[in-house]
């Protein structure tokens, strides 16, 4: 027996899970562009590209587990980048960094109202929302940013960006967006799971009336739980700016509020999981805008040969459904490694979409272990 953190790992459990990695690992170094996929300057852009959608995941954490869906994260993020844009202007980075949040917590706020108090249903509600902000956005930026350089009712004059963190050792810098992100992760799990405020919280989104009839205050609580959410929908918008492109323009989101709630479902509406799902994304983004086409194709071999490991240690069951997992798992191992095989490279609108695909494929292969919180969404 091998143990790791108290408890025991049996070494048949183990020993596929290396021999998985390991021949993983063999195919990536046998490839041309091999190196490219596990590179430092890849894993660093993934890491920065994870952080905007890894907040908004974790917004809809906070507010799913509170019982209120939260399809609203894109326009809270909208919100959070031109409050990024305005508080940077004026007063500098960090006061950027905090009305980003604010403007998200705003959408919250406004979310909140309409599902908690109102009974509106609460997918009409967000996308009510995800339709109001951009327009907002543009207003307030015709009347803030028009009389400023450079600026106009779609974008803002370049703000000032947040400072990288130093690490030792010269080791260089760590991205802003990173830090905040992997302290807000960890908090998150243990407020939400170490704690009797996240008990009840939890509780509000599996049994609101048996919560209410135990004396938990089920409206304050997601109430609270929902201003969060948008204001770390908005602090993810923040990052775009102040982390990111370094100014406001107007559809710079991008769609990473939707990435954010599909990592989350991903997760299984836990901290860590939704960090998992948004460095795929982030990771698959990073890969198109460095390695382009090349290094798409090449990951082709990579998830054929993750198929056929994957089909190699799939137990022998006469379960219909067994079978069928299997059946499908040689098929996509015959299909990508015949798509690697007969093509030089990707077209590169292939490869733009491949970090959309790849979380919906995610998605497509988790939707079995999935359980959402049982109140999650009923007015």
């Amino acid at each position: 027996m091998i143990v790791m953190a108290g408890s025991p790992l049996p070494l048949g459990r183990l020993w596929p899970l290396l021999a998985m990695a390991g021949g993983l690992l063999v195919t990536v170094l046998t490839l041309p562009e091999g190196i490219g996929l596990i590179s430092g300057g890849t894993l660093s852009a993934a890491l920065a590209l994870t952080s905007p959608v890894a907040l908004a995941a974790l917004g809809g954490v906070w507010a799913e587990r509170a019982g209120v869906v939260n399809i609203g994260l894109e326009g809270m993020m909208i919100l959070g980048t031109w409050g990024a844009a305005y508080g940077a202007l004026r007063w500098g980075p960090a006061a950027g960094l905090v009305l980003g949040a604010a403007c998200g917590a705003l959408g919250g706020a406004l979310h909140a109202v309409t599902t908690v108090t109102f009974g509106v249903d609460h997918i009409v509600a967000g996308v009510a929302i995800n339709l109001l902000a951009p327009g907002v956005a543009k207003y307030l930026s015709s009347i803030t940013f028009t009389s400023m350089p450079g600026g106009g009712a779609t974008q803002s004059p370049p703000a000032p960006r947040l400072p990288d963190v130093p690490l030792p050792f010269g080791l260089g810098g760590l991205s802003s967006g990173v830090v905040l992100t992997l302290v807000l992760v960890p908090l998150s799990w243990w407020l939400l799971w170490r704690t009797s405020y996240g008990l009840r919280l939890r509780f509000c989104g599996e049994n609101p009336a048996a919560a209410a009839s135990m004396g938990v205050r089920v409206t304050a609580l997601r109430y609270g739980a929902v201003v969060s959410s948008g204001a770390l929908a908005g602090l993810g918008g923040a990052i775009l700016v102040l982390v990111g492109a370094g100014l406001y323009r107007d559809g710079q989101t991008g769609g990473r509020g939707y990435m954010g709630l599909a990592a989350m479902v991903f997760g299984n509406w836990r901290p860590s999981g939704a960090l998992a799902g948004s460095f795929l994304y982030g990771y698959m983004d990073a890969l198109q805008l460095r390695g382009g086409s090349a290094a798409v194709h090449a990951l082709l071999l990579v998830a054929a040969v993750a198929c056929g490991l994957m089909l190699l240690r799939a137990p022998a069951a006469a379960a219909r459904t067994r079978r069928r997992g299997i059946a499908v798992l040689a098929l996509a191992a015959a299909a990508l490694g015949t798509a690697f095989a007969v093509t030089d490279t990707l077209p590169e609108q292939v490869a733009f979409v491949v970090p959309y695909v790849a979380v919906l494929v995610a998605l497509l292969v988790s939707g079995r272990r999935l359980r959402p919180p049982a109140a999650v969404g009923r007015r």
